[in-house]
């Protein structure tokens, strides 16, 4: 299989799996009484001081993912086992102190929304030969996928030593998405040490 296709191929899987997901968990008797927000509206000092939301939406959502989602993509992997392909459910500690960097940053820039800043708390990431000179093709591979709703947007980053396609999955707006990262082998060291530099970086006041 060309990088493509499995490209096309993991962002679909992802696209079903984030959709079945979201329609069980969203649709559940644990949120009956709980009125929805819309996330790329919701700013995230209003987020933080939501006790459900924090106290118990974001625990379970992880919960759940992992005990629903993770056998399907282990089976998917199995089936490319041959493919540099990784997946996490964030921790709930790095979400918090995710959220709380995010709401410091808001009393400067005001506005940052949900949306933006939990938009990886399940994340996927595939690390391919060929990305970075196939860029063009790639670009015009997404915007299709795009276009036929499979994901929700896409972006290039391309900062501080860190290169690679940053492409999530939102069905609507009051559902947490998900992220597929695209990385090229040849970049892979200089990602990691990247983002870890990010990480350290981030902080709590």
């Amino acid at each position: 299989m060309d990088k493509f296709s499995l490209i096309s191929e993991v962002a679909t899987t992802i696209c079903r799996l984030h959709n079945k997901f979201s329609i069980q968990f969203y649709q559940s008797d644990f949120l009956k009484d709980y009125r929805l927000k819309n996330l790329k509206k919701w700013d995230v000092q209003q987020a933080i001081k939501d006790q459900f939301f924090m106290q118990k939406l974001i625990p379970k959502y992880r919960e759940d993912i992992q005990c629903k989602i993770s056998i399907d993509l282990l089976n998917f992997k199995l089936d490319h086992n041959n493919v540099d392909i990784r997946y996490r459910t964030k921790l709930k500690d790095t979400i918090i102190i995710k959220l709380l960097h995010y709401a410091y940053k808001e009393q400067k820039t005001h506005g940052l929304y949900v949306s933006k800043c939990l938009n990886d708390i399940f994340g996927v990431r595939i690390v391919l030969d060929g990305i970075t000179s196939n860029y063009d093709k790639i670009n015009v591979l997404l915007e299709n996928l795009r276009k036929h709703k499979m994901i929700s947007r896409y972006y290039y980053r391309n900062d501080n030593g860190y290169k690679a396609f940053h492409c999530y999955f939102q069905m609507n707006n009051k559902v947490l998405p998900w992220e597929l990262q695209i990385w090229d082998t040849q970049d892979r060291e200089n990602n990691i040490v990247s983002h870890k530099q990010h990480e350290s970086e981030r902080k709590i006041y």
